[in-house]
């Protein structure tokens, strides 16, 4: 086995969804009519992904001479009228410049100066129509910054906000600051329709692989880009957004949909949460199971009613009344242990394999990538691990994420980046891992971080968390509950995402049909 499988086990990280359907060139055909295409769209639009889909789609379309009239140029792949330039051909360059603060907080100047915070500012969805600051001519040559003409397509250049692929079209002249790039029509294409091929490009395959992203104009140059005559980008432009429309109204219907069913998935939650004991529970869950495919529509949905259920487990909600239940800090019922500090120069010994961070998930422990570190004979007893020792992850991304180590490998030892805490016969180790992962939900773990840059949990502050201890049989009860429970949610998520994956087949079947 390469892996500790859980009732808990993350889900598959999400795929790289593809901006388009594949092939498209196959889809498309003779007859072809996006808008029957979008109008058919809405019952197959809840397969996950579709409306952004249909959105790229469409976009690509039009930005290959298919929402015009004519057939297609064998050699071009556009019609006859189009043609193939480099952006840096159909566009001219708009650079950003620096705003120093003493040249801010201006609103009545004449020129915009845009940053990437405007872009997100209300009204600012496509076009820049204000900004935060505006600066004058005298301004602009004080410090250095171009103004640039109204129609100038912007985009960011640096950071992750390159990811979030904004594109926006200034309104009126006015200069970007330097973590902002710009293409100025240059007679070629109208504005609009740059901003269409702007919107076309997913910038983040051209941005660097250094620590900060970032664009160069010369990658961003070379990207080839069809050009329509000026008259047919404005009709294309006209066709784009009427079709974009109807697929904002397909979007608010999915929306409305999805609100009405996470008010009633609250509603069932709240009810197995207000339960009073095991016999309201289970009329609870039962209501729950018996209209799960209205109430839980979505695999990742199911996460919430493992964490319900996690909850309920560790509060006394799935037993008798917890008369007899205490509330300790962790250190009264487990011992904690940092793992050895990995230094390569210092480090001698055997070398025996070792977890690290990266092994270590919620309620899982991937075993599949396992590295070694030289151990010293009186180490080995010191750092190995025994079957239902818990690992908790002490910092980084994952501060906090446990998951309990059954012996599979020996011998197993762990680095310092872990915590190892070894439970007390009276404390089941899975029901203390139970109670650690509903402190991470409910933020009461985080109230024991230490670190203002990045915080970590030290073995000090980890064992001051408190901790609620029933009596050994009831926590073993609980947990042979909880890991039923658990089994019935894995078979309705690995349902639902069996359902999910049919509907994106039957999506990109129907596109092909509407389009055949």
């Amino acid at each position: 086995m390469s892996t500790q499988t859980s009732l808990f086990g993350e889900s598959e990280p999400e795929r790289k969804k593809s901006k388009v359907p594949p092939k498209i060139e196959e889809v498309v055909g003779e007859g072809f009519d996006v808008q029957r295409l979008v109008e058919n769209f809405e019952p197959i639009a809840d397969a996950a992904g579709s409306v952004e889909v249909l959105r790229a789609f469409v976009l690509r379309l039009a930005l290959r001479g298919r929402l015009s009239d004519g057939s297609l140029n064998a050699q071009t792949g556009l019609p006859d009228d189009w043609s193939w330039f480099r952006l840096d051909e159909a566009s001219t360059w708009a650079g950003g410049s620096g705003f120093p603060t003493q040249a801010q907080g201006h609103t009545d100047r004449p020129f915009l100066f845009c940053k990437v915070s405007d872009m997100n500012l209300p009204g600012n969805e496509r076009f820049i129509v204000t900004t935060a600051n505006t600066i004058d001519a005298e301004t602009a040559k004080r410090v250095r910054a171009k103004l640039h003409p109204a129609g100038t397509v912007i985009f960011p250049k640096i950071g992750g906000a390159i990811a979030t692929n904004k594109r926006r079209v200034l309104t009126r002249p006015g200069a970007i600051d330097n973590n902002c790039l710009g293409v100025i029509p240059n007679g070629r294409c109208s504005s609009e329709f740059l901003l269409l091929v702007m919107r076309d490009i997913d910038l983040t395959e051209y941005q660097n692989d250094g620590p900060v992203p970032a664009l160069n104009q010369g990658r961003i140059g070379a990207i080839e880009v069809a050009v329509a005559p000026l008259a047919e980008q404005k009709r294309i432009v006209a066709k784009v957004d009427e079709l974009m429309a109807l697929i904002d109204d397909l979007e608010a219907k999915q929306t409305k949909k999805r609100e009405v069913g996470a008010r009633l998935t609250k509603s069932a939650l709240d009810a197995l949460t207000s339960a009073e004991g095991p016999e309201e529970f289970d009329a609870a869950w039962k209501r729950v199971m018996e209209n799960f495919d209205v109430l839980i529509d979505r695999a990742e949905k199911v996460g919430e009613v493992r964490d319900t259920v996690l909850a309920l487990a560790v509060t006394g909600k799935l037993s008798a009344p917890a008369t007899t239940w205490s509330s300790l800090p962790l250190a009264s019922v487990a011992e904690s242990r940092l793992g050895k500090m990995l230094d390569k120069a210092k480090n001698r010994g055997a070398a025996v394999p070792y977890l690290r961070t990266t092994n270590v998930h919620w309620f899982r422990l991937e075993l599949g990538d396992i590295k070694l570190m030289p151990f010293e004979k009186h180490e080995l007893g010191e750092y190995e691990l025994r079957r239902n020792d818990l690992l908790v992850c002490e910092g980084g991304h994952g501060i906090g994420r446990t998951a309990v180590w059954n012996g599979e490998r020996e011998p197993m030892m762990f680095q310092k980046a872990l915590h190892r805490l070894r439970p007390v016969p009276s404390m089941n180790s899975i029901f203390l891992a139970y109670q650690l992962k509903v402190a991470a939900d409910t933020g009461l773990m985080a109230t024991f971080f230490t670190g203002a840059g990045i915080p970590h949990l030290t073995g000090r502050k980890l064992a001051q968390m408190p901790v609620i201890v029933p009596p050994r049989s009831e926590q073993d009860r609980l947990v042979e509950r909880v890991e039923a429970l658990m089994r019935i949610c894995d078979q309705l998520e690995a349902k639902l995402r069996v359902a999910e994956e049919r509907a994106a087949k039957v999506a990109e079947a129907a596109v092909r049909e509407l389009v055949a």
